[in-house]
């Protein structure tokens, strides 16, 4: 799907959501939410080779696979967090919206460990173990 057809989905889904929005409005989110995952997952697809090419260019720097792994799972959960804070957001709920977002940043925080942990180790063999 190119980006012609991201912005007519868009569109079309946002134009149907005003419209019923006043009359439907638990139907309007409904819209917003299908046309989300539709706009997601054609996104996905879309982004697939790109991501096949970064694990390619990964593989041939060096880096390790636990590393690749962080890097995939924390960019998961900030493109799923992103999606549900738009969800609540759009339904009126900016409080639920926020509370998500700071759960979003947790668990980044949670996934990336073993790699801070890594990294604090390079750092100790630079300085020679003195610490």
């Amino acid at each position: 799907m190119n980006i012609l057809a991201f912005s007519g989905v868009a569109i079309i889904t946002a134009i149907l959501s005003v419209m019923i929005k006043k009359t439907l409005p638990e139907y309007s989110v409904a819209i917003n939410l299908a046309a989300g995952a539709i706009l997601i997952f054609s996104f996905i697809s879309a982004v697939s080779p790109a991501v096949f090419y970064i694990k390619s260019l990964m593989e041939k720097s060096g880096i390790t696979s636990e590393n690749e792994i962080i890097l995939f799972k924390t960019l998961g959960i900030c493109i799923i967090t992103q999606f549900i804070c738009d969800a609540c957001k759009d339904a009126g709920e900016n409080s639920i919206a926020a509370k998500v977002e700071m759960g979003g940043k947790f668990m980044v925080l949670l996934t990336a460990i073993p790699l801070f942990e890594s990294i604090f180790k390079a750092a100790v063999n630079l300085m020679g173990n003195r610490i």
